[in-house]
């Protein structure tokens, strides 16, 4: 047996053919153009036998088969060739470049180390089986592919003996039977679950030995390259392997760091972990706590992610390491991006956890591709648990902070929602109630006015509780995502990231953008005036304050309208009430399509002209139930003296708008909601502007971030410029919509405050007067609802384009 250096490498079709091989890899191209297997030309050394022996058949085959040709003088040189194929076959020409730390061998370079040794073992012919059908199925002969078959029965046999005689020890050997059988059927493939077989056993195995064992020496070496077909296997079953726990990512390395293909299947578990609990999520029907454990899977996977990434750079690793990589995925050359796999996670901080807050939260997660770290900054109390009559109140009462009292959703606002998701419209209509018109009445009950807009895609209006409302939203945000800190100040920086600086000293928080949410005495919107002494344009206090609650509904059915909101006008002021929710038994009741039963409680609310701002502290609640009486005593309204005998009144909330504001954004630092634009509750817009607020910033900033994964500029110089086009587009489009619906509020308003009886005589006969022509009556309000603002984004993106 000799080692012949000149004899031709040709590969096994071309010499079949008797052609010359021009010995490409990983196919020669007269293969290639002939439509033909090739398995390559050989590489490295391989021996021929120079004296023909018909010996060594009678060892390595049955003998029933022959083998063409010059034999192999002993096993050992025949089990050499096909080895030598095997292993090569792993990776070409190429070999893997030395990394620092690592074994100096892998697991295959053992192979030939089993086959040489004198003890009886089933990881003889389980190296043979699998070395052999490697080679016959490259060069397609069926007669080495038949031997190889044969030697997987023996070394299954082997197996079947040890387990029925029980002396199975866990040891090197049987470890790299089931391995060697694992790659037989890979290329075999004798049935679709043994290779799955195979696997699971071998992974038994590993775990009877333990994640010690498993940090040294040939165990090492076969539990790192078993990992991946762990993930494989698994991820077919939809399980999480017990490899993906945390002793196991971590104690078999204690010895050798892991190797990038390591860290990436440890992204990769982290994966099936993510996919195990949203398959958990989906089954339970959106429980909230997997909700947060599914969060929080999420963001650890893309750190991970993120950390790996750049150890992928070529430019850090090597060309050595470059032309590895491009050699393993030849048919798809890997695309190396001078950036990390997220570049520097996007900080994005959210002041205020009121309606506006968590509904922009909520936006952001569904729209932005790269998963920003987002975090809301709020002063007050926001457990999902705590009602609304055990929150705190801010200086202003703002809506914000306040989550009491009711509102109306108009179908603009619901539009918001639905494109949100379908389970948060159907939770909150399902916790409201929907109204399909507007009863407007003189004090004495007689109707004045009906106005029915009628469906607007699909919908009506839902009336609701301000806390209803806000717990849906609260309900979807993971309760680490929202820090109870009180903000002092915010500074925009025109080329760096924002500062938001918290009232307990503790270090500033950096963000590149930062989303003023906080109401009307909003600290964010100081950001964009900074050298005010201070606050330029306050929160103007119209005159009017607004109590109400909720009663119960029993006793005024027959009285109120199903699916109607009513107004209620008089010249000592205003009263409106509507039912609050839907009946439990009534199933539409969570469809804005349908009029529903109503539930059991009534939702009412006063509006009065007070010329001074009443301080919330100094009030007493039982004068100003009594004050209330007294105002509405000479009311005939049924409704109205039903509700005064048995409400009891908590809050009391003045009316604040905020003077407009000459810009909504400055350098990343972006205003919505009532920090921008407070609206009347005359409006009926309230939440649902600010809804469309959230949606709009989201919509065009989604859009400019996009796009920013084509510029070659800096990376932090691009994404400031993308977030400033985005909030210069959202300003432009919000501000006249916003600007019109006020204005109509404004003039509205006035009817709610106190007038003389001429006045009030005078507006009843202008709504009766306009109630003779509805689809007059009713066109401003369609005109509202029926606005739809991502249609308007993409109309603007696309007159940009």
């Amino acid at each position: 047996m000799v080692n012949v250096p000149g004899r031709s490498r040709g590969c096994a079709t071309c010499r079949k053919r008797r052609v010359k091989c021009d010995e490409f890899l990983p196919e020669c191209l007269a293969c290639i153009r002939m439509r033909l297997p090739c398995p390559g030309a050989r590489t490295g050394t391989f021996f021929v036998h120079a004296v023909p022996s018909s010996s060594s058949s009678h060892e390595m085959f049955a003998p029933d088969l022959q083998l063409p040709g010059p034999q192999p003088s002993r096993a050992s040189a025949f089990d050499q060739l096909f080895v030598s194929h095997f292993v090569e076959s792993f990776f070409g020409t190429m070999k893997p470049p030395p990394t620092p730390g690592a074994p100096a061998k892998i697991w295959l370079h053992e192979l030939p180390m089993f086959l040489a040794s004198s003890e009886p073992s089933s990881a003889k012919p389980a190296i043979r089986a699998a070395s052999m059908i490697s080679y016959g199925t490259l060069a397609s002969d069926v007669s080495i592919k038949t031997a190889a078959r044969k030697w997987y029965a023996e070394a299954l046999h082997h197996l079947q003996c040890q387990i029925t005689k029980g002396d199975v020890s866990v040891d090197e050997n049987i470890i790299c039977t089931i391995v060697m059988l694992i790659h037989f059927e890979t290329w075999a493939g004798t049935s679709q679950k043994a290779w799955l077989c195979h696997l699971k056993g071998a992974a038994m195995l590993l775990q009877v030995v333990g994640p010690e064992r498993c940090s040294r020496g040939f165990m090492h070496q076969v539990f790192s390259h078993l990992r991946f077909q762990m993930f494989v296997a698994t991820m077919t079953e939809n399980e999480v392997p017990v490899f993906a726990s945390q002793e196991w990512m971590t104690i078999p390395f204690r010895i050798y760091p892991k190797l990038i293909f390591d860290q990436l299947i440890d992204v990769l578990f982290s994966v099936l972990k993510c996919l195990s609990v949203a398959n958990q999520l989906i089954k339970s029907h959106g429980e909230s706590d997997l909700r947060s454990t599914l969060d929080s899977l999420i963001r650890d996977t893309m750190l991970q992610a993120s950390q790996w990434w750049p150890l992928l750079n070529v430019a850090r690793l090597g060309s050595s390491v470059e032309s590895f990589l491009l050699r393993v995925r030849p048919r798809r050359p890997l695309l190396l991006h001078p950036d990390p796999f997220l570049r520097d996670r996007m900080r994005i901080a959210i002041i205020g956890a009121g309606i506006s807050g968590c509904a922009v939260y909520l936006e952001l997660k569904k729209h932005l591709k790269d998963t920003p770290d987002i975090t809301i900054y709020e002063a007050y109390d926001t457990a999902r648990d705590t009602t609304a009559d055990q929150r705190e109140q801010g200086p202003t009462h703002s809506s914000t902070l306040i989550v009491g009292g009711g509102l109306a959703i108009a179908p603009n606002g619901l539009g918001v929602l639905r494109r949100l998701g379908d389970d948060l419209l159907r939770d909150i209509t399902r916790n409201g109630y929907v109204t399909s018109h507007s009863n407007l009445k003189d004090k004495n009950g007689n109707a004045l006015m009906r106005m029915e807009p009628g469906l607007v895609s699909d919908m009506y209006s839902v009336a609701c509780s301000r806390h209803s409302l806000w717990r849906c939203l609260r309900d979807r945000i993971p309760d680490d995502h929202i820090v109870n800190k009180r903000v002092l100040k915010v500074v925009a920086s025109a080329q760096g990231k924002n500062t938001v600086h918290l009232v307990d000293d503790s270090d500033p928080v950096e963000a590149d953008l930062v989303i003023g949410a906080d109401g009307v005495r909003s600290i964010a919107k100081e950001a964009l005036f900074p050298e005010a002494k201070e606050n330029p344009y306050p929160p103007n206090y119209e005159g009017l304050v607004g109590i109400g609650g909720f009663v119960a509904a029993d006793t005024l059915r027959e009285s109120v309208e199903k699916g109607s909101i009513n107004f209620v006008f008089g010249g000592s002021g205003f009263f409106g009430y509507f039912f609050s929710d839907s009946s439990p038994s009534d199933p539409e009741r969570d469809s804005p399509s349908h009029v529903c039963e109503p539930g059991d409680s009534l939702a009412w609310w006063s509006t009065y002209e007070i010329k001074e701002c009443p301080d919330a502290k100094s009030l007493d609640m039982d004068d100003v139930m009594r004050q209330l009486r007294e105002r509405h005593d000479q009311w005939k309204d049924p409704v109205v003296q039903s509700v005064l005998k048995s409400a009891h009144v908590q809050n009391m909330f003045p009316t604040w708008t905020s003077p407009e504001l000459p810009t909504w954004e400055c350098d990343g630092v972006v205003l919505l909601g009532d920090a921008a634009h407070a609206l009347p509750p005359t409006s009926g817009q309230g939440a649902s502007q600010a809804l469309e607020d959230c949606e709009a910033l989201t919509l065009f900033l989604a859009h400019h971030l996009s796009d920013r994964g084509q510029e070659t500029s800096s990376n932090h110089a691009s994404l400031k410029q993308a977030i400033n086009k985005a909030a210069k587009q959202y300003m432009n489009l919000r501000r006249p919509r916003v600007r019109h619906i006020l204005k109509a509020a404004q003039k509205m308003q006035n009817s709610k405050r106190s007038m003389g009886a001429i006045q009030e005589y005078a507006m009843y006969t202008f709504m009766k007067v306009i109630g003779f022509f509805p689809s007059l009556a009713t066109k401003p309000t369609r005109t509202v609802i029926e606005y739809n603002v991502a249609e308007e984004v993409a109309r603007v993106l696309d007159t940009e384009t």
